[in-house]
């Protein structure tokens, strides 16, 4: 794909041939860089002992431009190939993906369960964390969220007052294509207005 470094979004997915380890995530404009190097780094990690291979991406999403190593464009679903019309609105075709790593086989993905304490979660994010978290543990195949801060949120209580569709409307780059459950996601900020910043929190297992 060319070297160098420029900024990425959407889902991209690393394997590397020869040992089959893969790094999958969902990035949207923050810490995308930093989070792209270290997806790299993670499957290279992986790979010692294995026979050498290459390194494959698939994306799914916006756009991914030159990286310092060399990688194999295996698979882009971008622009027109992901996007469908309902109606006369153009929607993504795909919203969320997921990887059989024993076959490399790419599908589409919903998860109704997002793990635990998302509320705790969506605070980091909606207070500006912009550091892209590793939270799967290979090694012992568990979800891992370590203690984390969040900043306070001034003026929470007037987002809260505000109706579904002002929310959809104020902080959604694309409200009319939003799954169903994004205006309760972003009512989390309630949990910020309820338990304000007390430094650091979360230890998720």
């Amino acid at each position: 794909m060319g070297r160098g470094l420029r900024r990425q979004s959407g889902l991209p997915w690393f394997q590397l041939t020869g040992s089959g380890a893969v790094a999958l995530s969902h990035l949207d404009g923050s810490g995308t860089e930093e989070a792209v190097m270290n997806m790299i780094h993670r499957v290279q990690e992986l790979a010692l002992g294995f026979p050498e291979g290459r390194l494959e991406l698939q994306m799914v999403g916006e756009t991914f431009h030159k990286q310092l190593v060399e990688i194999d464009l295996a698979m882009a679903c971008v622009g027109e190939l992901n996007t469908t019309v309902r109606g006369n609105m153009r929607c993504p075709i795909l919203y969320g993906c997921g990887v059989n790593v024993k076959t490399g086989e790419l599908f589409p993905a919903n998860f109704p369960d997002k793990g635990p304490d998302q509320a705790l979660r969506s605070a980091r994010h909606f207070t500006g964390g912009q550091q892209v978290l590793d939270v799967y543990d290979c090694s012992l195949g568990l979800l891992r969220i370590g203690p984390f801060n969040y900043d306070p949120l001034r003026g929470v209580d007037l987002w809260l007052e505000q109706s579904d569709d002002f929310i959809l409307q104020q902080l959604s780059t694309s409200p009319e294509v939003e799954p169903p459950h994004f205006v309760d996601h972003c009512s989390v900020q309630g949990f910020l207005f309820g338990a304000p910043f007390e430094g650091t929190v979360g230890g998720i297992l």
